[in-house]
């Protein structure tokens, strides 16, 4: 299985820069096709490395 974080966390980030308006995770699981949990895990991972 391929390992989809780090592209995952790009899309993150990218949604979070260009969005006008308060984004969610349901939003960006939509976007990417998977689950809103796995975005809120990754989301999670970039809170604790102070990069959002």
């Amino acid at each position: 299985m391929k390992d989809t974080k780090f592209s995952i966390a790009i899309h993150i980030l990218s949604m979070i820069a260009l969005s006008p308006h308060p984004i969610n995770s349901v939003d960006i699981a939509k976007s990417v096709g998977t689950n809103p949990s796995y975005i809120r895990k990754i989301m999670s991972l970039l809170k604790d490395h102070k990069i959002i």
